[in-house]
């Protein structure tokens, strides 16, 4: 049974309005304006507009990120807009010429999962070739793996369909964004979406709280905690060989339906020729066919002090750390521009060996070079990473 819990969030300084779940079906935004309305105002990047629309709320947020400019929000009249069925999309704004559009997502109001099926997107290009985008679903924050879908030769002002309905990936988000691919760099000054269809999520089979694990001679002992198993068949353990490929090493049976924490855990037998690094994830299945994969996980040579790494380093959307803890500590991870002003904290729990924590928070900052330090009881050590746009 799903609680919705109604918050109020602020629209304007003069409008509130109540957390408001996204219709299933196609927003198309038409009925929620009856003229050209400015949502978001002139406003430091990153600039969102929540629960937009005027006596119908639509029930999604945007939000539009670009680097040092001031951006902007609105609802547009574009005459006729994909199968010329909307008059009104959305579209989000840099207001500093010559400045790209970095990222712009939509969010549903509430939080509420749904089943992403298309979206359609259109963008202005003011210098450059035509833009490669990529598009990534997020749950609660953090991007779901295998969630992506990158369209290339975007031209200027053309509607194009991102459809997602075939990728089970998306069946259970509560957030879409778009970027630049790689190797793409057209200078966009606005991004517009529109006639987002969505449908009822799929729930996927569980929560995965973390994933660790040690080496100690020839065996790696993997534990991983789950929450909220809902359905679930099994575990399959994969293992990389220092890049060789994945393959299933082992199966371990899942507890089917619960609402408590559970622990897990197995003991994977290395093979006689050792690597100097392995790879694990865990293949999550549901007894109605569903998957979805964990982090992966590299275990490494055990080091006698503590050592931690960020990969991808540079990174765009994702990036996780991994550390080789000598025993189990609580840490504290810090997060500062090179100016050494602190942006971000998290407090940490880390067992003994290896540790893998996703941070959906840094891909929020501009594009840039940044210090992350880990400090525990005994030991800190700080590393730079580089956010590319």
């Amino acid at each position: 049974m799903r609680i919705i819990v109604f918050l109020l969030f602020l629209i304007s300084s003069e409008r509130l309005a109540a957390a408001t779940t996204p219709v299933l079906g196609t927003t198309t935004f038409n009925n929620n304006f009856s003229a050209t309305a400015n949502l978001l105002a002139s406003t430091p990047s990153p600039g969102s507009a929540l629960n937009v629309g005027t006596s119908i709320p639509s029930g999604w947020d945007f939000t539009v990120t670009v680097p040092g400019a001031n951006v902007s929000i609105s609802a547009s009249a574009a005459g006729a807009n994909p199968g010329g069925a909307s008059d009104f999309c959305i579209r989000m704004n840099s207001l500093t010429g010559g400045v790209s559009v970095q990222t712009t997502g939509a969010k549903s109001n509430d939080g509420s999962a749904f089943q992403l099926q298309s979206v359609y997107l259109k963008l202005n290009i003011v210098a450059g070739a035509p833009a490669n985008m990529t598009m990534t679903g997020y749950r609660s924050g953090v991007a779901v793996s295998g969630a992506t879908l990158t369209v290339n030769s975007i031209a200027t002002a053309t509607w194009t369909q991102f459809d997602v309905s075939a990728k089970t990936a998306f069946a259970n988000v509560d957030e879409f964004r778009f970027t630049q691919a790689s190797g793409s760099s057209a200078v966009i000054s606005f991004e517009a979406v529109d006639q987002i269809t969505i449908a009822a999520p799929i729930n996927l089979p569980l929560t995965l709280l973390d994933f660790s694990g040690q080496r100690t001679d020839n065996k790696v002992n993997l534990q991983w905690t789950t929450t909220q198993e809902d359905n679930t068949a099994g575990f399959e353990v994969q293992r990389d060989d220092n890049g060789a490929g994945f393959s299933t090493v082992g199966l371990v049976q899942a507890a089917g339906n619960s609402t408590q924490i559970i622990h897990y855990n197995y003991t994977d037998a290395l093979p006689a020729v050792s690597s100097p690094a392995y790879f694990y994830r865990l293949k999550m299945s549901d007894l109605d066919g569903h998957s979805t994969y964990s982090p992966v996980l590299k275990i490494s040579t055990p080091s006698s002090g503590l050592s931690f790494s960020a990969y991808p380093n540079p990174f765009r959307e994702q990036i996780a750390i991994t550390m080789e803890a000598p025993e189990a500590d609580k840490a504290r991870l810090t997060i500062r521009g090179i100016n050494g002003q602190q942006l971000l904290g998290q407090d940490l729990s880390i067992q003994k060996g290896t540790n893998s924590f996703p941070l959906p928070a840094i891909v929020h900052l501009p594009a840039g070079l940044y210090l992350l330090n880990i400090a525990t009881s005994h030991q800190q050590q700080t590393i730079r990473v580089l956010k590319i746009e």
